[in-house]
């Protein structure tokens, strides 16, 4: 077969081919038929409508929404982090009774960090103590926001501790000659 021996080009309009969906996020949604020039998607957990044309927003207007929808991330089994924590601050009255008074704890990675360092120094815990399995799962429970650091990092906090302690030491040593 030869080039001229091209069958004609068919007198009907050209029709849509029927692709199939390769992206993962198909998984989720429905494309809705009907409207060609702006197509959308809904949501199977939420029921939100999403562009999914193929040139102008493609499957990142369906991930983006994946990432925020709620009902996604519960499927998912993820806890839902953006709610704020509140806890309750004990203090005793000029009475003496008990009073518990909600707050909203301030996370400070700092003040963690130099906690840490103080109780390896208090407790003359080993700096391997940061690496240990059991350790890292009861730090991640308490406060998982939290990155724990090598035990190198953890040696040098140590040792700035140290050095700072040295100095206030040593200049009341000497003011008090």
């Amino acid at each position: 077969m030869g080039i001229g021996d091209l069958p004609p080009p068919s007198a009907t309009p050209s029709q849509p081919r029927n692709r199939s969906k390769r992206s993962w996020t198909w998984e989720h949604f429905t494309k809705i038929s009907g409207n060609r020039e702006n197509p959308q998607a809904r949501c199977h957990h939420c029921g939100s409508l999403c562009g999914c044309h193929s040139k102008k927003q493609g499957t990142a207007v369906l991930i983006a929404h994946l990432g925020s929808c709620q009902r996604y991330k519960m499927s998912k089994g993820e806890a839902i982090n953006d709610q704020t924590k509140l806890s309750y601050e004990a203090s005793t009255a000029t009475n003496g009774t008990q009073i518990k008074k909600m707050v909203i704890p301030q996370y400070s990675e700092k003040l963690v960090r130099d906690m840490l360092a103080e109780m390896i120094i208090k407790d003359e815990m080993p700096f391997t103590t940061v690496d240990k399995r059991g350790f890292r799962k009861f730090v991640k429970t308490i406060e998982p926001r939290f990155t724990l650091p090598s035990r190198y990092t953890v040696m040098r906090n140590c040792m700035k501790k140290h050095a700072k302690k040295k100095a206030e030491m040593k200049k009341m040593f000497t003011t008090t000659n």
